[in-house]
Parts: C-alpha cells; sequence; structure tokens
C-alpha cells in the first residue's frame, strides 16, 4: 500500500540501495525538483571531473540550503543545525549568519566551542593550530583575533601591518587602539613601561 506518489520498497542491492539513476557516456547525474510556482529550484546529483566524482547539492532560486534534525519523524524536521546562505555564509544553530563561518548556541550548561585536534602523539610535525591571514605587507588588513563582551570591552590580539608587523594587546574598534601590549622582534612595550623580550 504506498502511501506517496512513489513508494520503493525492497532490499537493497549491493552498492546500488533501491533507486538509482545511472548516466551515459560519462554525462551528470542529477535529480530535480520543481514547483508549479517556482519552477526547477533544486538539484541533487554529481558528475565527473578530472576522473574522480563530484557530488552537488544546487539551489537554483537564490534560496539557503538548511540541514535540519529531529527526533519525532515528522517533516520538516524542527531543528535547524547548519544553514548555508545565498551569500555562501555558513551558520551554525544560526539560520541568518552574518559571517562567512557564524556558530551560535544559547547553552546554559554547555560551552560554544571550535576545535583543532591533531591526535598524533608520535609525529614530530604533528601540529594542529588556527590561522589569520591577510593579503601581504602591502595590505592595510590585520591578522587578529577579537574577544567581544556586548556592551562591554572588545580586545584584541593582532599583527599590525600599517606598522612594522608589530604584535599588540589591546581594545577598541581596530589593532592599534588603546595598546596596552606591544611585542616587535627585540622588545616588549606595556602600557607606561617597556620590558625586554627573553631570548634563547
Amino acid at each position: 500500500s504506498p502511501v506517496t506518489a512513489l513508494h520503493i520498497r525492497a532490499n537493497p542491492i549491493a552498492n546500488a540501495g533501491q533507486f538509482m539513476i545511472r548516466g551515459i557516456n560519462g554525462d551528470a547525474e542529477y535529480m530535480t525538483f520543481d514547483d508549479t510556482t517556482y519552477g526547477v529550484h533544486t538539484a541533487i546529483g554529481g558528475a565527473p571531473s578530472s576522473n574522480i566524482y563530484d557530488t552537488f547539492i544546487d539551489n537554483l532560486d537564490s534560496g539557503n540550503i538548511y540541514f535540519r534534525t529531529d527526533t519525532d519523524n515528522t517533516y520538516p524536521a524542527a531543528n535547524t543545525r547548519m544553514t548555508i546562505t545565498t551569500a555562501g555564509n555558513v551558520g551554525i544553530g544560526v539560520t541568518s549568519p552574518g559571517n562567512d563561518l557564524h556558530i551560535q548556541k544559547a547553552a546554559g550548561t554547555t560551552n560554544v566551542s571550535l576545535l583543532a585536534e591533531n591526535t598524533s602523539n608520535t609525529a614530530i610535525a604533528a601540529h594542529a593550530y588556527l590561522e589569520a591571514s591577510v593579503g601581504g605587507t602591502t595590505s592595510t588588513g590585520d591578522p587578529q583575533l577579537r574577544l567581544t563582551i556586548p556592551s562591554g570591552t572588545s580586545w584584541y590580539m593582532g599583527a599590525d601591518n600599517s606598522d612594522s608587523d608589530d604584535l599588540k594587546i589591546g581594545y577598541g574598534a581596530v589593532v592599534g587602539t588603546t595598546v596596552v601590549a606591544r611585542f616587535t622582534a627585540q622588545s616588549l612595550h606595556l602600557r607606561g613601561g617597556q620590558a625586554p623580550v627573553a631570548t634563547g
């Protein structure tokens, strides 16, 4: 007794499943979703590229892509876990991300965290790091880390690209505003004093 317009019930075939779309002569294979008002708006499929096969999910109608989960077997799922906007912004826990990557959670007992982990304990070069980079010495941008408390003080730590690439720690809107500590290649300058940088 089918419960939808197309209802497939069968044991999966090895490496094929219950449903297959097969292309011809290396062409792309994809499935489209069409609406009488909006036309073709979504495509899911794949295409060969340089002896490998790429998989794609396309939104063709200037909308967002949402990844959602739930536990009650109803559609649509209530919890949007990740969003990709038409501008290319990615939101985790937020449906309208305003940054390239925006992670948001209202959690009173757990942390909102980002982890870069290398689990190898034998390789000499088994590093794990986060990197901020700008266009070069001709750029006026500063690679930096910002710590912000709404309606409070915003702290930063960054390399001042317009001031000999010195590492500065301070507070304010941009790197170089209200500097509390400044590291050069030879010395450490503190607000109100100066201390040498240890070498060796």
